[in-house]
């Protein structure tokens, strides 16, 4: 699954733009980027992130490539549009904290690694040199998946629905971290003391992997500005790993390790 950015005209109000992106969150409509060419390889499923004002604001799903032949109409914005080339996206919008990004119009290709990891964004985590057998393991994710992060004992990866993310365990511990989450998500989900992300083991490219649900990580410089605004368990979780659903809800997304007051053994 490949990453693209487009960009949004400054001359659009990104309050406005925010409207249409609300407008297609269910996934019954979707929003239209004219292109004069489809770049190679693009497909739908894959993240397409978007440029306003100089600065990555986040990413939605691509979900389909139309050549349309005759003008037509846009139902969110009742702009009239000639025929042409139009990428589609639709869905709910994830935002990021997106580094600067100048200097071009149109669609391109973005390359995660090199591009954000230089600014700083926690979006992308490594952490140690790998082993031959590490890399080994990782070998076929990384030709197959796009890489999230990498901690000491697992790699995370994009799956091929964006909805969903894996974590590859590269350690005993993290083999046993898998197993963990997946039996406390399966046995307490998001109503014990705790709310949990979904997520189950499954066997990826002859590999265990812990599935689970995508989540918006909480961001110490979104609102609530501080932990004192956020429910207390929060801070039983390892780090504050906890961020929203696609429904809303706030969960923690890395549980291996909780706080004795979390009541969890």
């Amino acid at each position: 699954m490949a990453s693209w950015v487009i960009t949004i005209p400054k001359t659009t109000p990104w309050s406005q733009y925010q409207k249409e992106l609300a407008t297609v969150a269910d996934s019954s409509q979707v929003m239209n980027y004219r292109t004069r060419y489809f770049p190679k390889g693009m497909k739908p499923k894959d993240r397409c992130y978007l440029v306003h004002d100089g600065r990555v604001r986040g990413w939605m799903a691509i979900v389909g490539l139309v050549d349309a032949p005759n003008e037509w109409t846009c139902t969110t914005t009742g702009q009239r549009w000639p025929a042409g080339k139009y990428i589609q996206r639709s869905g709910k919008f994830h935002p990021v904290d997106g580094p600067e990004m100048t200097g071009f119009r149109g669609v391109r290709k973005f390359e995660w690694m090199t591009t954000l990891a230089p600014q700083g964004t926690r979006q992308l985590w490594t952490r140690g040199p790998l082993s031959p057998e590490q890399e080994a393991l990782l070998e076929p994710f990384l030709e197959r998946y796009e890489l999230l992060g990498r901690g000491g004992h697992r790699a995370v990866f994009q799956a091929d629905d964006p909805g969903w993310i894996l974590k590859v365990a590269l350690t005993p511990r993290g083999r046993v971290a898998n197993e963990l989450e997946s039996v406390r998500s399966l046995r307490y989900g998001k109503t014990s003391r705790v709310p949990f992300a979904d997520c189950h083991l499954s066997t990826v490219l002859g590999t265990e992997v812990l599935m689970m649900e995508w989540v918006q990580p909480y961001n110490i410089m979104d609102p609530p500005c501080c932990l004192g605004e956020l429910p207390e368990w929060v801070q039983w979780v390892d780090f504050v790993q906890v961020g929203w659903d696609n429904q809303g809800n706030l969960v923690a997304y890395d549980f291996e390790r909780l706080a004795e007051e979390a009541g969890y053994k």
